[in-house]
């Protein structure tokens, strides 16, 4: 018999072998056991729901758990579902239960299929692409890059550094619990901690901005990335004071001229054009010659538009680390 339900621990083994057979073969979800638990197994319960004959799994939705609320801010992660007899709105379902009985307070993500799409407009979702920053540096040939026009904005150098953040008891001394929760999403130590200073595969920069004066009030977090024997630095998430990031164009010169790396960028709702230009990032637009990868694993050297549903709520900051956007494959 069907049952639509949260997925329990001994689940887990028929969920990776849905993902190998019809998501993508050799995902790294459908092979590596460990990072599937980190992915989705937190605060004692797996984070996926299901829909499941005996072993037969016809439907998944994950979701990602910003904070321990009763109504937690959340985002959904890998919703797939295949032909099932007994119930052709299968997925459907699924989402509808994991809605009922999670009851997030908001609820957004990004990086949709072009299905995940059509869905969302079937309900009179309105979609929108999550803007594209990037700040190249002054070097004479790009690998990673191709770029059609060299456009590096000057900006006069404030004198705001980065510091390195390597635990989440450093975090805390610069973002206060009380600046967390005043963020949508809030996103708690717990999740922090986990996401960006546990993580099975990856290193990342936690980054604490010392203003000139020696003050620090925001932290941007970002990943190095290497590909075509050259680097560039991606940031996956920020916390703290909007403005602040304003004022990095230069920290962020020195950061890529230290990792020789050809340009730092950045997908973001909620920051705003002329503050993304005072912190000396140029927008991409989608019809853009230049060409800013987002793909590594495998590299694909082309533009890639991230889609979202418009928020129903003010002052949401989505980022490409939000659900599972940035993670291995």
């Amino acid at each position: 018999m069907l049952e639509i339900r949260r997925a329990v621990y001994q689940d887990i083994p028929d969920i990776m072998r849905f993902i190998g057979r019809y998501y993508k073969k050799n995902h790294i979800l459908a092979r590596d056991r460990k990072f599937f638990e980190w992915q989705y197994v937190d605060r004692g319960k797996v984070n996926m729901y299901i829909a499941i004959d005996g072993n037969k799994v016809y439907a998944i939705e994950g979701f990602v758990i910003y904070n321990d609320l009763d109504s937690p801010d959340m985002t959904g992660s890998m919703w797939k579902s295949i032909r099932c007899e007994e119930n052709t709105m299968v997925g459907i379902d699924v989402d509808q239960l994991l809605q009922e009985e999670i009851h997030p307070r908001y609820c957004y993500g990004t990086g949709y299929s072009s299905r995940t799409i059509q869905f969302h407009k079937l309900l009179g979702h309105e979609i929108i692409r999550l803007r594209h920053f990037y700040r190249l540096s002054d070097q004479e040939n790009y690998k990673i890059a191709r770029i059609s026009t060299k456009n590096i904005l000057e900006r006069a150098d404030k004198g705001y550094v980065f510091r390195k953040i390597d635990t989440i008891d450093e975090f805390k001394k610069v973002i206060s619990e009380d600046t967390l929760k005043k963020r949508i999403f809030y996103k708690d130590y717990h999740y922090i901690d986990k996401r960006f200073f546990h993580h099975p595969i990856w290193q990342y920069q936690v980054l604490a901005i010392r203003s000139n004066e020696g003050e620090e009030n925001a932290v941007v977090v970002a990943r190095i990335v290497e590909s075509q024997g050259s680097k560039c630095i991606k940031i996956v998430d920020y916390y703290g004071g909007q403005e602040t990031i304003g004022c990095t164009a230069t920290a962020w010169d020195k950061l890529m001229k230290q990792n020789s790396c050809e340009y730092v960028d950045i997908y973001a709702y909620g920051f705003t054009t002329e503050l993304m230009e005072k912190a000396g990032f140029c927008e991409r637009m989608e019809e853009d010659e230049n060409i800013i990868p987002n793909y590594f694993e495998p590299f694909e050297q082309r533009n890639i538009e991230l889609w979202m549903m418009r928020p129903e709520v003010d002052g949401l900051i989505l980022m490409r680390g939000d659900g599972d956007q940035d993670r291995p494959c």
